[in-house]
Order: structure tokens, then C-alpha cells, then sequence
């Protein structure tokens, strides 16, 4: 909003004190009469301490924050503050941490094995027969859900001594050649061999999983909701463990390669050994930049509003990719000139280009077919690429103005490549047209007043980049020559 400021002399001396503080704006003015100031403001800031969390959140710290750095402005003044955010961590995850591990003896063998000397589980002795009822006698007290990773030896066939029960399969051989695993490194992924280890003649693999406590059946069950790193895959990997700092690489490669295709959005928890006796999980996601974690810090922007006396927290900002009100600060506008926004693209096809216009000191986006006599107006604004998230929706303010005919057509596309020449090229295959899914106004013989069109929800696109496209279509020649104003195109939760 433009403000005139009115300078007088017996303020110089303030004025220079007031604009040597870099964190004040301009004077909004001051009145007629020279008898009140008045520095009612928005203030854009960023909080530069540690990232906040649930137990100790922004909205306790960042008001005496404001009060401090600005202590001038008036009631009314408002302020919005970026910060940093951890998420907590989810319980089930944080829960790993407290596991206990516990390794199969050879006296527990012997009791599955009846003094048969295989130290080792197989298809007819299985683990989760004889695991839980060896917890139950290890831990003689323990809590509902908890943790336990259990170690022990697995063949994939019984094994044979005295004539019982005969190997049938690679294991025996040592050949193995169906059975892979991965080389993994936050640098590269070869493939390599599993490994094999030999006892009394037999084979097997080294095993972990995970247990849990179920106080209700007052017994220890096998738990799955979480994957467990094995022996052979630290193997793979060059290491013995992992630490807090590296297991997002490493991890992140490991699910890329047990899950190649694995959709957008797919969220899974791994466990991991940070010392043979201390464990940790993380959860990751899949999107379009691969496997990341849930719990990485964030960027937060909350809005404060001042009272008179003090800041008082308002709301926090929806997280979006994309908020494009056509007022940021510092952007100056011409009217008619061409809407030229970092990242988008404005491609006139025919003979009109979305233009910018301003009513009442709000700037918008303008396209119409009215004036243009010798020609169709065929024009596109496209956002830059757009990283899509659950929950996000796409919604924005439209006016409509002396309306013949439905102008405005809206499109996604996942497919387009970003590029001004790509626009003409295969708009049907390319795009997919979501108009339907908005209410838009229609107001003929005059403008109407800039109303929200409603929101379509981005559900199919989660974890894909996407390009939204605002297409006017218009012909004078046919009478049709509808005038559309955008603004507050918005993307986001």
C-alpha cells in the first residue's frame, strides 16, 4: 500500500534516530496536525535460534522475541516469523531406541533341537515357535510393547544328521547363485554374493528381528512394523553399524534398492544397530528426490499480531509450494505490462499475454480477448515446478467481469518439461484439464468483486513434481471476450 509521509523539521533529530535502526520501517505518516505518530506495520522476519519442537514450542519464545526487536510499532502491527521445526519423532520409532537384544544360545537350540546338534531355526523349527518362550524366561518383568531384537541362525531347509531330515537346496552347496544382496555406500550400490556360514556340515543365515510384548496376552509376538537391518546387510554396506549422522544414506539406498518401485508417499521405518547392544529407527518416505526422512527439520512461518502491550500469536501459516499473491514485497508493477513472475512462465500464444492490473492497491493477473480485434487469445501462466505433499490442495481468487463466455481453463500436468517451446506441444496428452472442479463466477455487464474459487485436491500427485497451467481462451470475432482477473493462487496444505 502506498503511503504519502509528511517530514517536518522538529522531527529531524528523531527521524535519524528512528531510520538508524535497521529492523524499523518507513514512517506509515503522520497526521495533519503533527500531533500523533503512528507505525502500524507487517514485519517479515526470520528466527535464526534452534529449531523449535512440540515440548518447547515457537509461540513460548518468539513474542518476547518481537517485543525485543520491535518494541516501536503499534497496536495493530503484525509479523510474520520463519523458524526452524523438528518434528517429533513417532513413538513406535523412538521406541527402538529402548529394544534390548537378546541372542539365541546354544542351549536354546538344543531345546528346539532335542540334543540334536544344529544350532540354527529351519521350515519345521521355526523361530517364532521357540523365540517368544525364550524372552519370556530372559525377561521376567517386562513392560507393554516392549522391544527385544532377537539374533539367531536360519536355514532354509532342515538340516541332517543321522539320516534326518536332508538339505535340498543352494544353502548345501554353498553355490547360492539366486541369492543376492547389496554393496551400499552414501556413494554407489554394486551387487555381491550373500555369505554362508558352515556348522556341523549344515549352512545357514545369520537373522535379526524384532519382538514385542503384548501386556494384554501377556506374550512376546513377532513384530513387523518396523524393518530391521540384517547381519548381511551391514555386510553389503562395508560397515559393522551405523551411526545417527550416516543411516539416512545408507538407508535411504537400501529401501531404493528393496523397493524400486515403491509409490510417492510410501512411507517405511528401519531399524538399525548404533552398538550390538544399542538400536535406533528412522522413518522415511518416498517422493520424487527419493527416500527422505519424516523427521528432518523444517521451515515453520507463524503470524503474530501486536495488542499494544504485547505480541500475541495469531496463527501458523499452512506449509504450501506455492502462495502467489501478486503483492510480495518490493515487486513493482505497470499496468497492461506482461505478468512476469521468477519461475513462471507467460506464454502468449496468440495476441495477448497475461498482464498485471491493481484496483485499490492490490495487484493481480489479467487476461481478455475484449479489444483485441483481429485475432483468437490463446494465452498460458504456468507455475514453476511444484513438489506436491499430502493434503495439499490447489484453490484461488478469481473476478470475473462483463462474462460471455467460460474463459479460463485450469491444467496440471506432470509430465510438461518446463519449457516456453513445450507449450504448444500435445496440450491434451500433456495436460489434464481440472476446471470442473472449481465454482467459477460468472458476471456479465460488469465486474464483480474477487471471490475464492473453491479447492481441488491434489491426492494423485503426491510426491510428484507438477506444473499448474491458468489458460485464457478467447475470440472477439465470436463474441467472446470475458475479462479474468487471478490472484491468491495457492498450493498447500
Amino acid at each position: 500500500m502506498k503511503r504519502n509521509i509528511l517530514y517536518t523539521s522538529i522531527f529531524i533529530a528523531g527521524m535519524a534516530l528512528w531510520t538508524s535502526c535497521d529492523h524499523e520501517p518507513d514512517f506509515p505518516g503522520l497526521d495533519v496536525k503533527g500531533e500523533t505518530l503512528t507505525n502500524v506495520a507487517k514485519y517479515a522476519d526470520t528466527y535464526l535460534g534452534a529449531a523449535f519442537t512440540d515440548d518447547n514450542p515457537a509461540r513460548e519464545t518468539l513474542p518476547e522475541w518481537l517485543q525485543k526487536k520491535y518494541y516501536t510499532c503499534d497496536k495493530g502491527s503484525s509479523a510474520m516469523v520463519t523458524y526452524k521445526f523438528a518434528p517429533s519423532v513417532p513413538e513406535y520409532v523412538s521406541a527402538v531406541s529402548a529394544a534390548t537384544a537378546y541372542t539365541v544360545t546354544a542351549d536354546d537350540y538344543k531345546a528346539v533341537w532335542e540334543d540334536l546338534p544344529f544350532t540354527y531355526f529351519s521350515p519345521t523349527k521355526k523361530a517364532t515357535q521357540y523365540v517368544p518362550g525364550f524372552l519370556k524366561e530372559e525377561f521376567t518383568a517386562p513392560v507393554g510393547k516392549q522391544l527385544a531384537v532377537v539374533n539367531y541362525n536360519q536355514a532354509d531347509s532342515d538340516g541332517a544328521f543321522d539320516g534326518v531330515l536332508a538339505f535340498t537346496d543352494d544353502l548345501e552347496s554353498n553355490s547360492l547363485d539366486s541369492w543376492k544382496t547389496v554393496v551400499m555406500s552414501a556413494e554407489s550400490a554394486n551387487t555381491n554374493n550373500w555369505s554362508v556360514t558352515s556348522l556341523a556340515d549344515n549352512h545357514y543365515l545369520q537373522v535379526s528381528a524384532f519382538y514385542q510384548y503384548n501386556e494384554e496376552s501377556t506374550k512376546w509376538e513377532a513384530y513387523t512394523d518396523i524393518l530391521l537391518l540384517q547381519p548381511q546387510d551391514y555386510e553389503a554396506m562395508g560397515v559393522t553399524k551405523l551411526t545417527a549422522s550416516s543411516a539416512q544414506s545408507y538407508i535411504s539406498a537400501y529401501l531404493g534398492l528393496k523397493y524400486p518401485y515403491a509409490q510417492s508417499g510410501t512411507i517405511k521405518a528401519v531399524g538399525f544397530k548404533l552398538a550390538e547392544d544399542k538400536f535406533m529407527a528412522i522413518e522415511l518416505q518416498k517422493s520424487v528426490a527419493g527416500w527422505t526422512s519424516t523427521s528432518d527439520v523444517v521451515e515453520m512461518t507463524d503470524e503474530y499480531e501486536y495488542d499494544g502491550s504485547a505480541w500475541v500469536y495469531k496463527r501458523t501459516v499452512p506449509k504450501a509450494a506455492l502462495n502467489q499473491t501478486f503483492d510480495e514485497d518490493g515487486r513493482k508493477i505497470t499496468a497492461k505490462a506482461p505478468t512476469m513472475l521468477e519461475g513462471w512462465l507467460n506464454v502468449a500464444l496468440d495476441k495477448q499475454a497475461w498482464y498485471d492490473k491493481s484496483y485499490k492497491d492490490n495487484n493481480y493477473t489479467e487476461c481478455t480477448a475484449y479489444g483485441i480485434s483481429d485475432g483468437a487469445v490463446d494465452s498460458w501462466l504456468i507455475t514453476p515446478a511444484l513438489e506436491i505433499k499430502s493434503n495439499y490442495i490447489l484453490t484461488f481468487d478469481m473476478t470475473s467481469g462483463h462474462w460471455t463466455h467460460d474463459a479460463l481453463h485450469v491444467y496440471i500436468s506432470s509430465s510438461f518439461s518446463g519449457n516456453k517451446e513445450d507449450v504448444t506441444a500435445d496440450p491434451e496428452g500433456t495436460w489434464k484439464e481440472v476446471t470442473e472442479n472449481f465454482n467459477l463466477p460468472q458476471v456479465a455487464g460488469k465486474y464483480g468483486t474477487s471471490v475464492n474459487v473453491g479447492s481441488y485436491m491434489m491426492t494423485e500427485y503426491v510426491g510428484q513434481q507438477v506444473y499448474i497451467a491458468f489458460r485464457y481462451l478467447g475470440d472477439k470475432s465470436k463474441n467472446e471476450t470475458s475479462t479474468v482477473q487471478l490472484d491468491n493462487i495457492y498450493v498447500g496444505e
